[in-house]
């Protein structure tokens, strides 16, 4: 029969052999000693790897591979296994009837388990804890029947929660009786209308009480102050200073081991500036340093005037020298100062204050790191200095109150100088 290529009129191409590299004489000649002392291998034939089956392929060859061993078996019986080993295939429970697949393979595993437990010698502890969860399951069952029995019997004496809705009666509330919920309380409140705090009807706050409980107190402050310049006369030696610095500032003082009493005193003697139309609360405490610093601690951040007038009037009231505020107690501080806020800082300051006041040799203060005094800063040094001191019209502050009393003093200073010149020509 011709070939394909014979067929076509084709000659078969021929393979190129692989032109093997010039080799220089000295290799050739250990190749050929090697080729002739080696002996010859067997040639190999290399085969295809052949593809592994595909299942289906798989399954067919199985097959045919059974049905070529039924045919060659012997007719011979098959030995039959000794009573001991004989493996007595598992009844089917009654239980197992009617159940799916998937339930009786639940089944098997189970039966599988418990016998690997008990080749482990576990099933004791299995069948406790199978005992234990259905102990468990039992006292659950009986909580939720002792529950429902108390909800039924709950709801036998005071009745159902649901809805009168949803037990078929009529609802108390109908919607024209929602609607018309509050109408007859809005036309009351029309003609009311509820004004915050201290505000009158016009919309301006009522300050009369305490306008007038302020001009009182600096009326009676400045009667103090004219009466100590009229008629207190200068004491004479070290102990009438020390008398009259524990008049003033309590009983404390007479612990104290000063040298120089009259400087002691002295150092505590205000320059009181004089009284402006302005009534700023600081002009009620000129005569007293001590009580000037507690003011504007108290004062401090704090916008009511009310407040600020109740808080510190009922401090000075209670601690009326620096001796009675170190011996106060906090919690009758805190009472008294509790409307103001911030009371741990408010009560370091007054503590730090009347401290300092009482013991130091000659008292100053400013904002330096030697003289610095607790809750003093810009606000209360201004102050210090301006009613204390009488240097208002050389200040110019931050603070707009005080910023206008400055300005008051330079006009009052200035008009002084004015007419003193003008009287001069």
């Amino acid at each position: 029969m011709p070939t394909l290529q014979e067929m076509w009129g084709r000659q078969p191409a021929q393979k190129k052999q692989k032109s093997s590299p010039k080799l220089q004489p000295k290799q050739q000649q250990q190749q050929q000693k090697k080729k002739a002392t080696s002996p010859q291998k067997p040639a190999v034939r290399h085969r295809k790897k052949r593809q592994p089956a595909k299942p289906r392929q798989k399954k067919a060859a199985r097959q045919a591979e059974a049905k070529l061993e039924e045919q060659v078996a012997p007719t011979e019986e098959p030995e039959q296994p000794e009573p001991e080993e004989e493996q007595q295939q598992p009844e089917k429970e009654p239980e197992e009837e009617g159940l799916s697949a998937y339930e009786k393979q639940r089944l098997a595993n189970i039966r599988r388990n418990e016998k690997i437990l008990a080749d482990l010698g576990l099933s004791q502890t299995t069948s406790e804890m199978r005992a234990s969860l259905e102990k468990q399951k039992k006292k659950k069952a009986a909580a939720k029947r002792s529950r429902e029995a108390a909800r039924e019997k709950w709801s036998a004496e005071v009745g159902s929660r649901s809805s009168k809705r949803r037990r078929g009666q009529k609802p108390d509330y109908t919607r024209e009786k929602i609607d018309s919920f509050g109408d007859e309380l809005d036309a009351q409140a029309e003609g009311k209308k509820r004004l915050p705090r201290g505000k009158t009807p016009s919309g301006k706050t009522d300050y009369s009480g305490v306008i007038v409980e302020a001009r009182a107190w600096l009326e009676e402050g400045r009667k103090m102050l004219a009466q100590g310049k009229g008629n207190e006369a200068l004491p004479k030696g070290q102990a009438e200073w020390r008398d009259r610095a524990i008049k003033k500032w309590g009983h404390r003082v007479s612990q104290l081991d000063i040298k120089d009493w009259e400087s002691y005193v002295l150092s505590r003697t205000p320059n009181p500036a004089p009284a402006s139309p302005l009534e700023l609360m600081q002009e009620r405490f000129v005569d007293c340093i001590w009580r000037l610093l507690i003011a504007c601690v108290l004062m401090s951040r704090v916008s009511s005037v009310e407040t600020k007038e109740r808080a510190i009037s009922g401090f000075f009231r209670r601690y009326p020298t620096p001796s009675a505020a170190v011996e106060a107690d906090p919690q009758d501080i805190f009472d008294i100062i509790k409307s103001l806020g911030l009371f741990d800082n408010r009560l370091k300051a007054v503590i730090d204050i009347s401290s300092k006041f009482l013991s130091l040799p000659e008292f100053k203060c400013d904002l330096t790191k030697e003289n610095k005094i607790a809750g003093i800063g810009q606000f209360g040094y201004d102050s210090y200095l301006i009613f204390c001191r009488n240097q208002g019209s050389k200040l110019v502050p931050d603070d707009r109150n005080l910023a206008a009393y400055c300005r008051w003093a330079k006009s009052q200073e200035a008009g002084a100088t004015g007419s003193g010149g003008g009287s001069s020509e």
